[in-house]
């Protein structure tokens, strides 16, 4: 799985951006967890994640399929034997958001890699479906979006001079083991319900947790998250267990 190439969102507008991105996690459907087929969604995360590496798609890619798989697999009752192809679908759908259009193989193509039997037409058909339960608004704001804009200050100079690091190494080694944790964390489904910018900020948490910083949560990440730490710590800790 490839990592995004520099910050997802263009700087000058990070703030707007950001806005937005809430307004789009505000207005976000609940999810109600009523999907009868949801025992089979441990194997299909697994799965996307196999095919994303396949692929080398990137992770902003895998975290926008699950969303998808999981909100529309809330709404539908599935045949267990077509998951593979709604989740197929999802990992499509989401590649044409956020990969670069060279990126995105042909459904043909796709197909060959998926070794899957089922026809362009059958796949075609089927993004008008999940694009018609969206509303055709597909672009969310996942963990991971949340996780890329919390970044900049999850390393602060404070944290370089208190504990003798080099900032861009710690930076490095904090911002892999961010996405590593929100990779994993996909797997877990009592998360779902929770807002993608509080998953992203307990994510943050749990990892200075770990790296045994002096100042866990300094007032740059409650600022820029709105999360203060007493809100996230059952939460961060729970990930840690």
């Amino acid at each position: 799985m490839k990592d995004a190439e520099g910050p997802w969102y263009p700087v000058e507008y990070k703030s707007d951006i950001y806005q937005y991105l809430k307004s789009l996690e505000r207005a976000r459907k609940p999810f109600l967890n009523r999907s009868p087929q949801f025992q089979e969604r441990p194997i299909l995360i697994k799965w996307l994640k196999k095919m994303c590496e396949k692929v080398k798609f990137c992770r902003m890619t895998l975290h926008l399929a699950v969303f998808l798989l999981d909100f529309f697999m809330d709404s539908h009752v599935i045949k267990t034997e077509k998951l593979t192809l709604i989740a197929s679908v999802c990992f499509i759908l989401a590649g044409k958001l956020e990969e670069r259009d060279c990126n995105v193989p042909r459904i043909s193509d796709m197909n060959a890699m998926l070794n899957s039997s089922y026809s362009k037409r059958d796949i075609v058909y089927l993004e008008r479906i999940i694009l018609k339960h969206f509303k055709w608004k597909l672009t969310t704001p996942t963990a991971l979006h949340f996780a890329e804009y919390f970044m900049e200050y999850a390393v602060i100079p404070q944290d370089v001079c208190q504990n003798c690091f080099d900032y861009n190494y710690a930076y490095n080694i904090i911002h892999t083991a961010v996405e590593e944790l929100l990779d994993l964390l996909l797997e877990d489904s009592s998360l779902i319900e929770e807002p993608p910018s509080y998953i992203a900020a307990s994510c943050i948490l749990a990892v200075r947790k770990s790296f045994n910083l002096s100042t866990t949560w300094p007032i740059e990440l409650e600022t820029i998250t709105a999360y203060s730490e007493s809100k996230l710590e059952n939460s961060a800790n729970r990930i840690i267990e």
